[in-house]
């Protein structure tokens, strides 16, 4: 059945589901779905098209199989391996950059010259066009394991380089961050004033802030557990566990941010109270919505932004806080394995990278600090 549709972009195009059979390997009923045709016209003559190459040489032919039934094969298994949230953005990536271009492609007719030419140009206007290399790569792959072809193209193109941009502000030094709090702690907006606090003064990132139970603050022994992290599924945001591993931790908190926490705490009961919803029970979420669900971190950089805005203070993303963090970790003398432990970094050569950006900071301004101490 061919149907009309509205793309995320706007524009309309038509799209149709069709029946193959039986897959001879998985012994399954299986579907297909063709997208992005720009008549109707189109979409008939590609539907005819795939019902005779069926009838001619059957489901699986070698001749025949596109990418879209060997990527929709793939996810099949690869659903079950990865969490919802990530399987989210995946189907995204596909839907979004890869699908359009090589859905109706049939696998043996796949060139290294036609992914050469769409990877040049995906790494005009996407940054993280590699993650997209990967996917089809894998796709690919799986195609040779069904012994639909020998050779993975994908594999034999050269990666552009990244083109180097000019890049916005990532971090704040120590005296831009000590007037940003301070403007922040005499505005209205308590529940943003903690969050920032929290993301400046632990490292943590945004999704894991915002899964805080309050039975993960102990304000005894000034600490914060992270165990938890929001994310995105295709309908709802979810509570999961942490990005990797190292990402489950414990970490401690100064005294005065863990008065600012206790602080909020306390408005939250009061406020949330007279929208009829009762907070102290120790599992109750440290930040959401007025109808305390769990908070989107888009909502925050909303708030973030308006506030950076209408006070005049250069924009860093949410995440520029968890830079700041490690930068000021190190300026004040901690050593590449704290930091490494207190952000949950399971790499150490992302803790390396902020290491060697502040040393590099510190030698630059060695001859200023020399002349100064000798001044003459």
């Amino acid at each position: 059945m061919i149907k009309k549709y509205t793309k995320k972009d706007g524009s309309t195009a038509y799209m149709f589901k069709a029946y193959l059979g039986i897959d001879p390997i998985t012994n399954k009923q299986r579907h297909t779905t063709r997208r992005g045709f720009k008549t109707m016209k189109d979409a008939k003559l590609e539907l005819a098209k795939l019902q005779t190459d069926i009838q001619q040489n059957g489901l699986m032919s070698n001749d025949v199989v596109t990418f879209q039934e060997v990527y929709e094969l793939w996810l099949e298994g690869y659903q079950n391996t990865v969490k919802a949230s990530t399987l989210y953005s995946v189907e995204n990536w596909f839907e979004l950059h890869i699908l359009p271009h090589f859905a109706h492609l049939k696998i043996k007719k796949i060139s290294v010259t036609y992914c050469q030419r769409f990877v040049n140009e995906l790494s005009k206007y996407y940054a993280n066009f590699f993650t997209i290399v990967v996917y089809i790569k894998k796709v690919l792959e799986y195609a040779i394991k069904l012994n639909i072809i020998t050779n993975n193209v994908m594999a034999n193109i050269q990666i552009p380089k990244k083109t180097k941009k000019t890049v916005d502000k990532v971090y704040y030094e120590k005296s831009e961050l000590a007037t940003i709090l301070d403007t922040l702690e005499h505005s209205e907006d308590k529940q943003l004033y903690t969050v920032i606090r929290i993301l400046a003064f632990t490292g943590i990132r945004i999704n894991e802030c915002l899964a805080l139970n309050w039975s993960d603050i102990d304000f005894t022994q000034n600490t914060i557990h992270i165990s938890k992290t929001v994310a995105f599924t295709k309908d709802k945001l979810v509570i999961h566990s942490p990005k990797t591993k190292t990402s489950e931790r414990t970490i401690t908190i100064d005294k005065k941010t863990a008065n600012i926490i206790k602080l909020w705490q306390i408005q939250q009961r009061k406020e949330m109270l007279i929208l009829g919803y009762n907070t102290s029970d120790k599992n109750q979420l440290c930040f959401t919505t007025n109808k305390n669900n769990i908070l989107c971190s888009a909502f925050i950089r909303t708030k973030w932004t308006k506030f950076t805005q209408k006070n005049n203070i250069p924009y860093i993303k949410l995440h520029g806080f968890r830079h700041t963090h490690c930068s000021l970790l190190f300026e004040s003398g901690a050593s590449i394995q704290e930091v490494q432990n207190r952000l949950g970094h399971s790499d150490i050569k992302t803790t390396m990278d902020i290491y060697a950006h502040v040393t590099k900071n510190q030698l630059d301004s060695m001859a200023e600090k020399f002349q100064q101490y000798i001044n003459f």
